[in-house]
Parts: C-alpha cells; structure tokens; sequence
C-alpha cells in the first residue's frame, strides 16, 4: 500500500496460523520494499498415549507423535490433557529451533 513519508508501525499477524511479528519503519519519499519472512520452528511432545496436543488451542495430535510439530516462530502455549488431567506452559520458539516438551501425569 501507500503511505506518507515517516515513522509507521505495523504488526502481521494471523491467529489461524500462530503468526504475529511487530515492524516499524522509516519511511522516506522513495519507494520503499520490506520483505518480512517468518520462519518456522518444530516441537517434539512426549506425552502418555492417547494425550491430546494442543498449541495456541487447536488440535494438533495425539500422543505418540510420529514427528515434531511445526510452528511458526514466536510465542505460543501447548497444552496436553488426558481425561480431565490437563498441562499447559507457554513458549517461546526461533526460526529453526526445535523445543522438547516430556508430560507425565501421577
């Protein structure tokens, strides 16, 4: 889009895909590209059989995983529930970085 020259700030975001980054930019009178890339991280989960996965509240499996997740990078919560015992922690995660989360239940 078009913009008058100065400082503007944006935030992309997605909520279906767990995507949100925050920019600002300078602008001057010239044309102006900005190229925003939001990389991806994974996640292992070991969890009891049959423990339902959830990040940032959707589905994501059940446990066995055969393969971690794919998330983008930012911040996100899982959460891993078995009947009505639940676990949750929120977490942040790079481009490339991949997080272990181990869930046991007494």
């Amino acid at each position: 889009g078009s913009l008058p020259p100065g400082r503007h700030a944006f935030t992309l975001e997605n909520a279906d895909l767990g995507i949100r980054k925050a920019r600002s930019l300078n602008l001057r009178s010239a044309p102006v590209n900005e190229e925003i890339v939001f990389g991806k991280g994974s996640v292992a989960v070991t969890a009891p059989d049959g423990a339902a996965i959830f990040i940032d509240a959707k589905r994501r499996g059940t446990a066995p995983l055969k393969e971690p997740l794919e998330v983008y990078e930012g911040n996100h919560k899982i959460t891993v529930s078995v009947g009505k015992a639940k676990w949750s922690e929120a977490f942040s995660v790079q481009a490339d970085q991949q997080m272990t989360f181990t869930v046991e239940f007494d």
